[in-house]
């Protein structure tokens, strides 16, 4: 049993590297639990109809999820919303959702010269409709899954076929964003 999961492994392994998929990227869901995520809105001044949100850790579904809530409930009271982005990366579904909430209420998003975009983070660098990356302080990666999770059950083909699919969706998502096609190569 332990030669076929380390078949398994070294299999899927191969078939990401011949798929010669975008650098972005998730962290192992292990990766994902050793630190919690936060957001908070941030610097709010409704006279003068400025205002953000900021997400500091990894990106996960419950991030996403209290991010998305407090740009809805701060937006009708400012005209500049920003995205403040500190994070090493995390669910690449989950910063694409985030992303789409981001260019929906045509926020910006920002990473300054203390904070970090990683791996999916860059995914919701992408979405803002202004952008302002510290860039020193953000960087492409791989796509990492968990082997286990990310095949578990699945033939070598339908794990590349699963593989494919999603890095058709980060292609799909970068192009509405007006990211480049370079930048998923």
């Amino acid at each position: 049993m332990r030669d076929f999961l380390r078949s398994l492994k070294l299999c899927a392994t191969c078939l990401m590297g011949l798929a010669l998929l975008s650098p972005l990227a998730a962290q192992s869901p292990a990766d994902q639990h050793a630190a919690q995520g936060t957001v908070n809105i941030y610097n709010l001044d409704r006279d003068a109809h400025v205002g953000g949100v900021e997400i500091h850790g990894p990106i996960s579904k419950a991030v996403v999820s209290q991010a998305v809530q407090l740009i809805r409930s701060i937006r009708p009271d400012v005209d500049d919303l920003k995205v403040f982005l500190s994070s090493p990366g995390g669910d690449v579904l989950a910063a694409m959702e985030l992303g789409e909430e981001i260019r929906k209420q045509w926020a910006w998003t920002a990473v300054d010269e203390h904070g970090e975009c990683f791996g999916a983070c860059v995914l919701v660098l992408a979405a803002g409709v202004r952008r302002i990356p510290a860039p020193e302080n953000v960087g492409l990666q791989r796509m990492n899954f968990d082997q286990k999770e990310f095949v578990a059950g699945l033939s070598p083909d339908k794990a590349k076929q699963k593989y494919t699919g999603v890095a058709k969706r980060i292609e799909t998502y970068l192009a509405r964003m007006g990211m480049p096609k370079k930048l998923f190569q």
